[in-house]
């Protein structure tokens, strides 16, 4: 078996959801693996939203690896600190693998198998490798039912190569199986983006590291600030933050100058000009009219 990784660091699976679609068209590999058990997103409280946004983004997901023929797995793996008997999370897998057919192993929880809360030993990769395996063997002999899906809400991001942009310079941004087009704003600059069609815009996904700084948004009736300096990070990352939901069909984007007053954590502070990158955004297209 020849396995490919996307991994996209820095981001959670309610940001990452807007991506899998696109990313599945482009590589429409045999079958698409899905891990976001190791998530911190995993410990969030159970909501009534929570679960049904979570659900319908996987269905979304399922409806565009059936319509191209690939096949679809869950790779459920431990995060130290989850609470078994209340586990939303392995529990919603659970159900959507036996109501759609879909392959589902879920490796318990064993210490010593990691390095930290999440990450693993010598042993643990050996053990993980070994699911993994098991779970590709099951896809590979049983073909999931989709019949039952019907239509639902979509869950798509436009990438910047989809957009028409008045002004602003281009970059790349590269990581771990990852690469997309950057609209670079310098400090103090303005562009306006104009959408291939009118969405309902819920968030943006941009790079945050120790130079970018406050990106603010015009969605027409609609305003949105987005603090974008992550004193985590000595580095580049991606990282998706949400607004309140927006009808546009295009929006102006703006680079502030201010450089933000957060203390990085570790490496040493760049005092130089500040740099927004908005590589892609997201958005939850207005729910489909059941025919």
């Amino acid at each position: 078996h020849e396995v490919f990784r996307i991994a996209i660091g820095g981001l959670q699976p309610d940001q990452g959801w807007h991506l899998i679609p696109g990313i599945v068209r482009q590589h429409r590999p045999d079958a698409l693996i899905i891990e976001e058990a190791t998530a911190i997103y995993r410990k969030r409280p159970e909501t009534p939203q929570l679960t049904s946004d979570h659900t319908s983004a996987l269905e979304h997901v399922f409806r565009v690896c059936n319509d191209i023929g690939v096949r679809v797995g869950f790779l459920d793996l431990p995060l130290s600190g989850v609470d078994e008997s209340f586990d939303w999370l392995l529990a919603l897998h659970a159900g959507l693998s036996k109501k759609y057919g879909i392959p589902h192993v879920a490796l318990p929880l064993d210490e010593s198998l990691l390095r930290d809360i999440v990450h693993t030993n010598e042993d643990g990769k050996d053990a993980y490798a070994a699911a993994l395996q098991q779970l590709i063997g099951e896809i590979a002999s049983s073909e999931a039912d989709f019949t039952e899906l019907g239509i639902g809400r979509g869950f798509e991001a436009f990438s910047m190569d989809e957009v028409e942009v008045t002004e602003g310079s281009f970059g790349e941004f590269s990581r771990t199986g990852l690469t997309v087009k950057l609209l670079e704003l310098p400090e103090g600059k303005a562009c306006r983006v104009e959408l291939p069609k009118t969405v309902t815009i819920s968030g943006f996904i941009m790079t945050m590291g120790p130079v970018t700084g406050d990106l603010a948004f015009d969605l027409g009736e609609t305003h949105a600030s987005l603090h974008c300096y992550d004193r985590h990070c000595y580095y580049l990352r991606l990282s998706g933050k949400p607004i309140t939901p927006a009808v546009a069909g295009e929006f102006t984007v703006h680079q502030g100058s201010a450089l933000p007053q957060d203390e990085l954590l570790k490496g040493e502070k760049n005092l130089g000009p500040v740099l927004g990158d908005s590589p892609i955004f997201f958005s939850k297209q207005m729910p489909t009219p059941k025919r």
